[in-house]
């Protein structure tokens, strides 16, 4: 998977998120946990089949953090999967936010 973190001067900042399913068992969706400081729980994607893909773009209607992330500024996001098995993975990377 990937995410972007977009912030444009005087704008909204946003998250993109992408998220393919290499694996045999479907995923059921996929949460934002955290974001620099924020931890929380906010829906980004899902269900997910075996092979298939899914992107999504979160504002800060749907994730209320992104409303104080700065341009240029270096953040943390992590990404919690949810099988259908009941197992979970965390996803981190660290991302810049881009004017």
């Amino acid at each position: 998977g990937s995410v972007q973190l977009s912030a444009p001067p005087g704008g909204p900042a946003v998250l993109m998120v992408s998220i393919t399913n290499t694996g045999s068992v479907p995923i059921e969706c996929v949460n934002v946990t955290g974001l620099g400081n924020w931890s929380g729980s906010a829906r980004a994607l899902g269900p997910i089949g075996p092979g298939g893909s899914a992107s999504a773009a979160l504002t800060p209607g749907e994730l209320p953090a992104l409303a104080r992330v700065t341009p240029g500024q270096q953040y943390r996001v992590t990404l919690l999967v949810y099988f259908a098995n009941n197992s979970t993975e965390a996803l981190s990377a660290d991302v810049e936010a881009v004017p």
